[in-house]
């Protein structure tokens, strides 16, 4: 009985901080905050004109460790964490069954930022989204009432290019909305022009936005750029999982061999104790005349001996 008041209790204390979570608009300084850093993140002018933003998105990724955790705005995560869908999740719009959205995420970085002749790569678009009442710490989840156009696809950049922008947009969707109008071919995925795409299908400007980074290095995935000896010998990662098996084994293979001549080196510049060191015992001197003849007379010292020719006297 005790347990059951107790899921009562925290079931209501959450549901009535969704719905505080979910009621309560951004801010308009929160709102500045967000097309300022989509503007520092060049994403205006490299996918869109402009972005004025009156809702806050949040992609959540399912972690390998079991964590789900929300995205900050050009946060970084490893490639093997984002190859699930995300749960999308918006603050500022009301939950609705008849207002609709048109979701997407574009990669403008293909096949790297400093030469993107492939911009953008279409990593998904859904229409008929709506905001359900369901909600996350973040506010409301986007559920999709009909297929996606375009599945969700994680990313995959190719090794070396750099960090890829994964950026997600949301627009309100119009009456009579249909992907077919703008005449994209749902096959290539490459060169999708997101600005025309809106303007043809009459989408205006994205009502919320967010994104994320990934990149993959040498063939392994990381989540950052600057990682430092210490982060690389702590195999406990942040809730990114960097996948770093290869990169962790050479670094803990360079820090020993450096202990180990740092060690040799210190003890090859240790002071070194003669009376310790082996070797041949020096020859025994040849007695001198005056000490013989002590040792002959039983003097104590050679000073008080006295030899003739013919032995002691």
């Amino acid at each position: 009985m005790i347990k059951l008041v107790r899921v009562f209790v925290f079931s209501a204390a959450f549901a009535a901080v969704c719905a505080h979570t979910a009621a309560a608009p951004p801010t308009s300084a929160e709102l500045e905050i967000i097309a300022e850093k989509f503007e520092a993140a060049e994403i205006v002018s490299d996918v869109i004109p402009f972005f004025e933003p009156s809702a806050l998105a949040y992609l959540s990724f399912d972690y390998k460790n079991g964590t789900i955790t929300a995205l900050a705005p050009g946060a970084r995560i490893g490639r093997n964490d984002s190859q699930i869908a995300p749960i999308i999740s918006i603050r500022g719009l009301q939950p609705s069954k008849t207002d609709k959205y048109v979701g997407v995420i574009v990669d403008p970085d293909a096949p790297s930022r400093e030469t993107p002749t492939r911009r953008n790569i279409r990593h998904y678009i859904a229409s008929d989204l709506i905001i359900g009442s369901e909600c996350s710490p973040n506010g409301n989840i986007i559920t999709n009432t009909t297929a996606a156009a375009n599945e969700y696809r994680g990313p995959n950049p190719p090794a070396g290019s750099g960090p890829h922008r994964y950026v997600f947009f949301l627009y309100r969707q119009p009456e009579g909305f249909d992907v077919s109008f703008s005449d994209v071919d749902l096959s290539v995925i490459a060169g999708f022009n997101l600005s025309a795409f809106a303007e043809k299908t009459g989408l205006g400007g994205p009502v919320a936005g967010t994104w994320f980074e990934a990149e993959v290095v040498n063939g392994t995935t990381t989540a950052r750029l600057l990682l430092t000896v210490e982060y690389l010998l702590t195999v406990e990662y942040p809730h990114q999982s960097l996948q770093l098996p290869i990169a962790i084994i050479i670094m803990k293979l360079l820090i020993i061999t450096l202990l180990l001549a740092l060690l040799l080196t210190l003890i090859s510049a240790l002071p070194t104790d003669k009376s310790y060191c082996p070797g041949p015992s020096p020859a025994p001197s040849e007695p001198t005349p005056a000490k013989a003849c002590a040792e002959a007379c039983g003097a104590p010292t050679p000073e008080l001996a006295v030899c003739g020719s013919s032995g002691p006297q």
